[in-house]
C-alpha cells in the first residue's frame, strides 16, 4: 500500500523539479522575446488606387445602407484588384464607395493618353441596372462618381 502512494509522489517531485529546472531558461527567453515582439499590420502600398462612389442621381448623395453590386466586365477587369490585391469579379458595396487598385503589372503602361477600359455591371435593388465603362489612368487616386436612376 506504501508502495503505490510513495511511487507517484517521487514521480510527481521529479516531474516537477525537472520541469523548473529544465524549463525556467526556455521560458524566460521567450519572455523576453514576447517583450521585444512588434507586430506591424499594413495593406500593401499600391501606385494607382481607383475609388468608386455610388451616387443617387435625384438626391446627388451617396447611396449608404443600400447594396450595390458590382461587377468587373472586360478584358482588363482582372487588372482592377481589391486593396489586398487579389482579383474578385464582382464586390458588394454599402457604403456609398469602394477602393480598388490597378494591378502593379500595368500602372506604369497607363496614363491619359494610354488609359486602360474597364466595364462594371452594377446592380442594385431600387435602381435602374447600369453599364458603366470608366477608363483608369494610372493616377495615384482616381475618383469615379456613379450615378444610379431609381427604379420606377
Amino acid at each position: 500500500m506504501k508502495k503505490k502512494i510513495f511511487i507517484p509522489l517521487i514521480l510527481s517531485l521529479i516531474t516537477m523539479f525537472t520541469w523548473q529546472c529544465d524549463y525556467k531558461d526556455d521560458i524566460d527567453k521567450l519572455e523576453e522575446a514576447i517583450d521585444s515582439l512588434h507586430l506591424i499590420i499594413n495593406e500593401p502600398e499600391y501606385a494607382s488606387t481607383v475609388r468608386l462612389g455610388f451616387i443617387d442621381a435625384k438626391t446627388k448623395k451617396p447611396i449608404i445602407g443600400h447594396k450595390v453590386e458590382v461587377n468587373l466586365k472586360g478584358e482588363n477587369a482582372k487588372n482592377l484588384l481589391s486593396k489586398t490585391g487579389s482579383y474578385k469579379p464582382s464586390y458588394d458595396v454599402k457604403l456609398g464607395f469602394i477602393d480598388l487598385v490597378v494591378a502593379p503589372k500595368v500602372v506604369d503602361n497607363l496614363d491619359k493618353n494610354n488609359p486602360m477600359p474597364v466595364d462594371l455591371l452594377i446592380v442594385s435593388n431600387g435602381y435602374i441596372k447600369l453599364t458603366q465603362r470608366i477608363l483608369l489612368t494610372g493616377e495615384k487616386l482616381q475618383t469615379q462618381k456613379i450615378m444610379l436612376e431609381k427604379d420606377k
